[in-house]
């Protein structure tokens, strides 16, 4: 079995200020190279280890109980849900998130139903990467934005699914600003925006722009978690929005 150990130190979550220990399990030296920059970046987040196989990875929960458990979908043998039942069998406080390539439901769904919380689309993001970790870590649920509607809006749909119950931050948001941000959590840009809702693509961005202050977002990927978390995405009455497969971030947007 071939270990990759981050450069650096194994730190416990004992205290509030410990990072966040996370155990990364793909075979794609690339994207270990990236998660690795990632993860270095932070400090609040660090990669404690590195692994390649099933039992590297079970034989490292085992010993050292990581907050988050990152695994690659691609794992041959289908190693990923040879790793995932007994982790979360012996292990159901660790978070899992699915590094993955795919966009197929049933594949996706799949992980879903046998315990994962996250699921971030391959080469991963900087900015997707942190907030998954950092939300999956408080027990929550994430979504990257660029996969299907599909494992969206079965998370919406799926009761046993935690929801933030906090609805003040909902509730500071007018009616059309909840519209404007069920549009825009849907992968739709400022222009697509104003075109449905027959409104100017300046009225679009200034709504954008409230509602990321008094939500407070700051990227595409967390207004998308908002909305998800808040039920503004979907809503009987977008569920056309649901239908049509956006989720794709333009320059800019």
């Amino acid at each position: 079995m071939l270990f990759l150990k981050a450069n650096r130190m194994l730190l416990s979550n004992d205290n509030e200020s410990a990072p966040i220990r996370v155990l990364v399990t793909d075979t794609d030296e690339e994207s270990q190279r990236n998660l690795q920059e990632i993860m270095g970046a932070t400090r609040d987040i660090v990669l404690s280890f590195q692994a390649t196989g099933v039992e590297d990875t079970l034989d490292y929960a085992r010993k050292s109980r990581p907050n988050i458990l990152m695994l690659d979908l691609g794992l041959p043998d289908r190693g990923a849900t040879r790793i995932i039942r007994p982790v979360l069998q012996e292990y159901p406080d660790i978070g899992v998130i699915v590094l993955t390539l795919h966009d197929e439901k049933q594949c996706l769904l799949e992980y879903l139903n046998l315990g994962a919380r996250g699921f971030i689309l391959k080469p991963a993001v900087a900015d997707t990467t942190t907030i998954s970790v950092r939300e999956v870590f408080r027990g929550g649920r994430f979504v990257d934005p660029l996969l299907p509607h599909c494992l969206v809006s079965h998370y919406v749909a799926n009761p046993a699914a935690p929801r933030n119950q906090d609805s003040a931050r909902v509730d500071v948001l007018t009616i059309r600003e909840k519209e404007v941000c069920r549009y825009l959590a849907s992968g739709y840009t400022n222009a697509e925006v104003a075109d449905v809702l027959r409104i100017s693509k300046r009225t679009v961005e200034t709504h954008r722009a409230a509602i990321m202050s008094k939500v407070g977002v700051k990227s595409r990927a967390q207004l998308v978690h908002f909305a998800i978390e808040h039920g503004l995405w979907p809503e009987p009455e977008a569920e056309h929005v649901a239908n049509t497969v956006h989720l794709s971030v333009a320059p800019g947007e």
